[in-house]
């Protein structure tokens, strides 16, 4: 969000209150600051707080106005959550007016636009928005703090200007006044000095943030399955991988396990950006330590295990209940010797294109994570291949990417529609008989045609291995 003026706070502390009078007063003050510096979001919240306001004092006529154009300023700037709120608002306006059929359209703008906001899982604190937030907030307290220690300055020459002028005759005063707007020309230079210097700390500050995501991402690929083993171990693969940011909550890993097999991981840690990224290492870790150290082989037993690890380790992240954070996850036992394919599943889909037809594997519809069901066990599944099968493991992030064809009639409000299951299911169809580098390349373009000029909605993983 952008900046908001200290008015809208206060007028918040009162609307709390329920001293609507005073709301009121604060709220349009800061709808005159925000107009001034032509803040467009600072704007539509508080239209939106004045028509909330003005509805509890049953001024709906002015209520309607005022949230009006909050939801028309917020549809101009692309902002989910000043619609959401604007919509629901609009809801109860329009139920008090006694026309049910406007009160629905609101309340579904108010449901697509919450639920937009939850599957972008971004909440408008997408990892570059919040970088570009904390540069602009700290560009505008320098600002704001220079302003503040110019108008001092001023004011303390001003009153020595007038001390002096009581007793000094009309040649003196010409001299001090001389000298005084030579120290004033200074003092700028000076204060533009500080201003530079500030504003390079700030574009350090940046820098050193970049550098660290990236540094980030290089640790994180480090913990994803290498070429080297899925191509020792895979026949004929695929990997496409687009993270939403530079890091992200996606992730794929592999293992050979003691029996033989060899496992690959295809999971989706709960958000993306930094703290899926953070998310996705404890995921991996705890895979890891299922494998490797407790030397399970068993899909099921190894995503029990992993399920026990996060629980235990998000346990200590300072919340009375403990963490509910994890992934969705496909376990994949390739025993390419015997033609059989083992799994468990966990919210993840798992597909087998075979002879022109798509089979969908059965998957257990609870994450790997605290929740109400998890002391439930994992659903383990063996199925037989044959040569020629098509295995796809795939995270949500491709079905739920908005694009396509857009209209401000449609109730996304120019997003479009998301690409959906059934529309992956018919490009994995259509394109399991190519050779696997142009099935990775086909799916790239259609991500990207359906996307157009619209941002990545999350991250998005889509694996192919050819038996």
């Amino acid at each position: 969000m952008g900046w908001l003026s200290p008015s809208n706070n206060i007028g918040a502390v009162y609307h709390k209150q329920n001293d609507l009078v005073k709301a009121l007063s604060y709220y349009q003050k800061s709808l005159k600051m925000h107009e001034e510096v032509q803040n467009k979001q600072g704007i539509a919240l508080t239209m939106k707080n004045i028509g909330t306001v003005c509805f509890q004092q049953n001024k709906i006529s002015e209520a309607f106005s005022y949230c009006s154009r909050s939801l028309n300023l917020s549809k101009e700037i692309g902002y989910p959550e000043s619609i959401r709120n604007a919509a629901e608002q609009l809801k109860k306006i329009y139920e008090a007016q006694g026309k049910p059929a406007e009160a629905l359209k609101m309340f579904e703008l108010y449901v697509n636009m919450r639920d937009s906001i939850n599957n972008q899982e971004t909440k408008k604190a997408a990892l570059k928005s919040q970088f570009k937030y904390a540069y602009e907030k700290k560009e505008q307290e320098i600002r704001s703090a220079q302003e503040k220690k110019d108008l001092k300055a001023d004011e303390e020459k001003q009153r020595q200007v007038l001390i002096r002028n009581s007793f000094i005759g009309a040649f003196v005063l010409a001299l001090i006044l001389s000298i005084f707007i030579l120290k004033n020309y200074r003092e700028k230079q000076q204060a533009n000095a500080i201003i530079i210097t500030q504003k390079q700390l700030v574009e350090k500050k940046h820098k050193e943030i970049t550098d660290s995501i990236n540094y980030a991402e290089r640790i994180q690929r480090s913990f994803l399955a290498t070429e080297k083993i899925l191509t020792k171990n895979l026949k004929e693969h695929f990997v496409f991988f687009q993270p939403k940011d530079v890091v992200s909550g996606d992730f794929y890993w592999a293992s050979e396990l003691n029996n033989g097999n060899f496992l690959l991981a295809t999971a989706d840690s709960t958000g993306h950006g930094v703290p899926g990224a953070i998310m996705s290492i404890l995921n991996i870790s705890s895979l890891e330590n299922s494998v490797e150290e407790k030397h399970l082989v068993e899909p099921a037993q190894i995503l029990n295990h992993t399920r026990t690890k996060i629980i235990e380790r998000l346990k200590k992240d300072g919340s009375s209940e403990g963490g509910k954070d994890g992934m969705d996850c496909s376990l994949i036992s390739f025993d390419f010797k015997n033609k059989k394919l083992t799994y468990a599943a966990a919210n993840s889909p798992v597909w087998i294109v075979r002879n022109g037809s798509l089979l969908v594997l059965e998957h257990d519809k609870i994450p790997v994570s605290k929740h109400d069901r998890d002391s439930i066990p994992f659903t383990q599944h063996t199925i037989n291949l044959q040569t020629g099968d098509m295995v796809y493991a795939i995270t949500d992030g491709m079905p739920d990417q908005f694009g396509g064809p857009t209209s401000m009639n449609e109730s996304t409000f120019g997003l479009g529609k998301k690409f959906m299951y059934k529309k992956l299911k018919e490009l994995l169809i259509s394109i399991a008989q190519l050779p696997a580098g142009q099935q990775k390349a086909s799916i790239s373009a259609a991500l990207n045609n359906w996307k157009g000029d619209q941002e990545q909605t999350d991250d998005v993983t889509v694996i192919g291995i050819r038996v």
